[in-house]
């Protein structure tokens, strides 16, 4: 009886590291993917990487102020998006071919395109999405100090983000420009990914951290 119970906590153990190792995989392909169309400016496999019932949340920045808007589709969406990230999926390239590495992320110097590292970073010990948090939060203290007409999809924002928050990685990009690889400021691209039934999705494109009036 021992002997059948270590056979099957055997097994089990293994079929749980299989799991893990197939989720990176997928993981890290997905990675790529949204590289690849984000480099090939193709919106319509972008759109295949969207959940539609959650859509992807793009965040940038009015005045120094966090901003929020959710599209379904990229392809019919572009004029519902902030200029700044339009422009940038449009006409910027990710020109490095990193490898992703799994540590700590960048810093940024002043909010601004001045990272501590270069390179593709991924941290699965900080799955905890403040930027969308804290812009969800100046929505609502907007509300609460001018008067402005509540809004209760704020809060469903908010039920969303703490549902898929456990399950939610960022990647950060942050490689040389490629017709200026020797400046001190570099190409950011900030993109979370959520799993959710079993398949990667993209979930949030974030213009807010690297804005620099913010």
């Amino acid at each position: 009886m021992r002997v059948f119970l270590i056979s099957i906590f055997l097994l089990l153990t293994n079929i749980s590291c299989s799991q893990k190792i197939e989720k990176q995989k997928e993981f890290e392909k997905i990675v790529y993917q949204v590289i690849n169309c984000y480099n090939k400016k193709d919106y319509k496999s972008i759109d295949k990487l969207i959940n539609k019932d959650i859509g992807v949340f793009v965040i940038y920045s009015l005045g120094s102020n966090p901003r929020i808007k959710t599209v379904n589709q990229f392809d019919e969406n572009e004029n519902k998006i902030k200029v700044l990230a339009m422009t940038d999926l449009r006409e910027n390239l990710l020109s490095e071919n990193f490898k992703i590495k799994y540590e700590s992320y960048p810093t940024f110097e002043e909010g601004c395109e001045i990272p501590s590292k270069t390179g593709l970073f991924v941290n699965p010990k900080e799955n905890d999405i403040l930027v969308l948090k804290e812009a969800i939060d100046y929505y609502k203290w907007e509300e609460n100090n001018y008067g402005f007409e509540k809004n209760k999809k704020w809060d469903e924002y908010l039920t969303t983000v703490n549902k898929i928050a456990p399950n939610t990685l960022k990647i950060i990009y942050a490689g040389n420009y490629k017709d200026n690889p020797d400046s001190e400021y570099k190409k950011i691209f900030i993109f979370y990914l959520t799993f959710i039934s079993n398949k990667w999705y993209l979930t949030i494109l974030d213009y807010y951290t690297i804005d620099c009036s913010v």
